[in-house]
């Protein structure tokens, strides 16, 4: 898994794969549909995301 973002290509891809989950949790009807794996890399994903956009 990627320990940081580093440019907007990244961040984009950051973001499709946290759009992913979230999408996997809406239609499993929440993200208590999410393995525990899945969570704690939707966690991982969103600080990252959190902290780039919060230095750029």
């Amino acid at each position: 898994m990627i320990d940081k973002i580093r440019n907007d290509i990244q961040y984009k891809q950051v973001m499709k794969l946290i759009e992913n989950y979230i999408q996997q949790a809406t239609d499993g009807g929440g993200f208590h549909s999410l393995g525990k794996k899945e969570t704690e890399e939707l966690g991982k994903l969103s600080m990252l995301a959190e902290y780039y956009e919060e230095m750029c």
